[in-house]
């Protein structure tokens, strides 16, 4: 059917694959219970992920917030982070991070 990326509470990002052969009619209603996601990124203890958004089919870009705002702005110090999902390694690191 798809993926479904999204941020959660404990501040990862993980993509989810749903399945076509979970969904039922159009008038009844599919509860889902998911154990585990397709994908999980973790940032580090000190970095939350806070949004998510398509790069591409395979592509994802997750912004962090990686602390309390500066004391001489009101805006979060952060960056964003690029994960491919075609990326097999063990290791899921960015391919790329861009500091705000």
């Amino acid at each position: 059917m798809g993926l479904l990326a999204g941020v959660f509470g404990d501040g990862t990002a993980r993509v989810i694959d749903i399945r076509k052969q979970w969904l039922g009619g159009e008038a009844e209603t599919v509860h889902v219970k998911i154990d585990e996601a397709g994908w999980t990124f973790e940032m580090g203890e000190d970095v939350l992920a806070t949004c998510i958004a398509w790069k591409s089919h395979t592509e994802i870009i997750v912004g962090c917030s990686n602390g309390p705002p500066a004391s001489s702005t009101r805006l979060t110090v952060g960056f964003v982070a690029i994960f491919d999902l075609s990326d097999t390694s063990d290791d899921r690191i960015p391919g790329r991070f861009i500091c705000l």
